[in-house]
């Protein structure tokens, strides 16, 4: 028999983010800090070789994503775009706008200048 154990806090960010399927929380704007962000893209993004980001958001809905995207620009003045390919929709984050943000995630923001 296998057992595991859960965390009260683990069952409560995944309710945040998830109601039968992937959702953005209404408070994304105070949740995603610099270290969730930094997670997020370490999990969900990949670096792409001499160019930018590219966060996978393919589970979440076209407006969810642009919400996203307007977090990362106001927050930490990212300059993103939409890109969608086949109905998936993920966020291209710009090479050049990770050297200007005033707030880098601080465990990427070093190995991606």
């Amino acid at each position: 028999m296998v057992a595991t154990s859960c965390l009260p806090c683990f069952t409560k960010l995944y309710s945040m983010f998830y109601l039968n399927k992937k959702i953005l929380p209404y408070n994304i704007y105070d949740l995603l800090t610099p270290v969730a962000l930094a997670n997020f893209i370490a999990g969900s993004g990949i670096k792409l070789k001499g160019r930018g980001i590219l966060l996978y958001t393919d589970s979440l809905a076209i407006p969810e994503v642009v919400t996203l995207m307007n977090v990362l620009m106001v927050r930490y003045r990212l300059t993103c775009t939409l890109q969608s390919v086949s109905n998936r929709h993920n966020i291209y984050i710009y090479r050049s706008s990770l050297n200007t943000s005033p707030n880098p995630p601080p465990p990427i923001a070093a190995s991606l200048r």
